[in-house]
C-alpha cells in the first residue's frame, strides 16, 4: 500500500488550505512529502493539476477538480465560487496573500490554462478525476472527452470539499 503523497496546490493555494486534509493523511498513516514527483500518491487541485511532473514515480495520480472550462470567465467564477462556499475574510485575505507570494506558481496556472490548452493534464492510466458537483469551475460537458481516456468519480460538494472533506478523497490512496 502507498504511504507517501504530495500535494500540488490550485490557484492562490498553500499549505494553510490543507491542513485538515494533512491531518486527516497523517491519522490515516501517509506521510507527506515535498517532491511530488518522489511521492507514491499525488494529489493536485484545481490549477494544480496542470503541474504534475512528467515524470514521477506515483502509482496513483488523484486531480480534484481541474478547471477544465475554456469559455469560463475565471475572475467571474472566483466570485461565484465564494458565494457558493460562503467564504469568510479570513479565508479571502489568506487567498490574496497566496496570490502575491506564490507568483511563479500562479502565473505557471495561468499561462498553461490560456495559451497552451492542450494536453494539460497527466496522461497515465493511474490518473482520477474527482468533480464536485457544486464547482463553477467545472463544465460537465468538457469532461465529457475525458471519459474514455481517466476514471472519473462524482462527488457531491464545492470546488474546495478537498480541503474541508478529505475522508472521500483519502478512501482512493
Amino acid at each position: 500500500m502507498p504511504k507517501t503523497y504530495a500535494i500540488i496546490y490550485g490557484f492562490a493555494e498553500g499549505p494553510k488550505n490543507a491542513k485538515i486534509f494533512n491531518n486527516f493523511c497523517k491519522i490515516n498513516g501517509y506521510k507527506l512529502v515535498n517532491q511530488p514527483n518522489l511521492a507514491d500518491i499525488i494529489v493536485a487541485h484545481s490549477g494544480g493539476c496542470f503541474l504534475v511532473p512528467k515524470n514521477n514515480d506515483a502509482k496513483k495520480i488523484i486531480l480534484v477538480n481541474p478547471p477544465m472550462c475554456p469559455k469560463k470567465r475565471y475572475p467571474k467564477t472566483f466570485y461565484q465560487n465564494a458565494k457558493i462556499e460562503k467564504t469568510n475574510i479570513k479565508y479571502i485575505l489568506y487567498w490574496f496573500w497566496r496570490l502575491f507570494i506564490s507568483l511563479n506558481h500562479n502565473f505557471l496556472i495561468l499561462y498553461k490554462l490560456y495559451f497552451i490548452k492542450n494536453n494539460l493534464l497527466p496522461n497515465s492510466k493511474n490518473v482520477i478525476i474527482i468533480r464536485n458537483g457544486n464547482d463553477p469551475f467545472i463544465c460537465l460537458n468538457c469532461y465529457d472527452k475525458l471519459v474514455h481516456a481517466y476514471t472519473i468519480f462524482d462527488f457531491p460538494g464545492v470546488h474546495n470539499e478537498l480541503w474541508l472533506n478529505p475522508k472521500p478523497i483519502v478512501k482512493l490512496f
